[in-house]
């Protein structure tokens, strides 16, 4: 959040008078970020392949990213950051021949020039838009309400900076409302690993913007709009609960105990990669 984000460059460019040594034990890492914690949470084996060996993981459940992988879901949260959510307007990001309307970034360039990824982006968000939630953002969007897409986030929580950004975020208020974006369907999906994700993101909301803000946030599956009626409502309980996953995930990053999640294997989007 941008606010955060100024005041925190303007602190780092403070002089201090001198260093001190902060000894924290049990060693915990400085910085988590979002995508971190869902993984540690998901399986901790999976972290150490990813962010302690540094392997590129590949999504291994079938239709888990839509019919063009990565670069699919990545070409949809782009067209998400821009589009006004009104069904009419969609030919402006997607058009069915020729160049967009604005630059595209260079990575997403390849995806674009398939007519056929165009037209099943379309599509997705052309269903999305029809929906209550896609109808709600619409009016929100038109009344110019401040809808924060893509919006990257560092909030301190203590010892620990948690890290990230939100896909939308919007306030009505003193209500923070948090959504999601997922090219897959509920059913390809890793649950725990997503709700660990939104968890995250709904803690750092209500650090950042204060205990009398109350959260909700859900994830909205585009291939699967029934499941988007799912809105998780943050309880002062559940927030203590998130908060203590967060610092004990912190902690277990640097342990070296990443123990391998058994029950989860069978329907583990990166199973390939893991070491058996």
């Amino acid at each position: 959040w941008k606010e955060f984000d100024a005041q925190s460059q303007h602190a780092e460019e403070e002089p201090t008078e001198k260093a001190v040594l902060n000894v924290v034990s049990p060693a915990s890492l400085g910085r988590l970020s979002a995508s971190a914690f869902a993984m540690l949470s998901w399986c901790p084996t999976a972290f150490r392949i990813a962010y302690r060996q540094g392997r590129d993981l590949e999504w291994a459940v079938k239709g888990g990213e839509g019919s063009g992988g990565s670069e699919f879901g990545s070409l949809a949260h782009w067209a998400l950051a821009h589009w006004d959510f009104r069904p009419e307007s969609l030919k402006l990001w997607l058009p069915e021949e020729g160049e967009c309307a604005v630059r595209l970034p260079f990575e997403l360039r390849e995806e674009f020039r398939s007519a056929g990824k165009r037209a099943e982006v379309r599509r997705l968000l052309a269903d999305f838009a029809a929906s209550e939630t896609g109808r709600e953002l619409a009016e929100l969007a038109s009344e110019n309400r401040l809808l924060r897409r893509e919006t990257p986030f560092r909030v301190q929580d203590g010892d620990l900076l948690l890290v990230g950004a939100t896909d939308l975020l919007w306030k009505q208020g003193d209500a923070i409302h948090i959504r999601d974006w997922k090219t897959t369907s509920e059913e390809l999906a890793p649950k725990e690993y997503y709700d660990a994700q939104i968890d995250f993101y709904a803690l750092a909301a209500r650090l950042y913007f204060g205990e009398k803000t109350s959260v909700d946030a859900s994830l909205v599956y585009l291939r699967d709009l029934e499941a988007n009626k799912k809105l998780a409502v943050y309880s002062e309980k559940l927030f203590t609960r998130i908060k203590q996953s967060v610092h004990n995930a912190a902690t277990i990053a640097l342990s070296g105990a990443f123990e391998r999640r058994t029950d989860r294997c069978a329907r583990c989007p990166w199973k390939n990669d893991c070491m058996q």
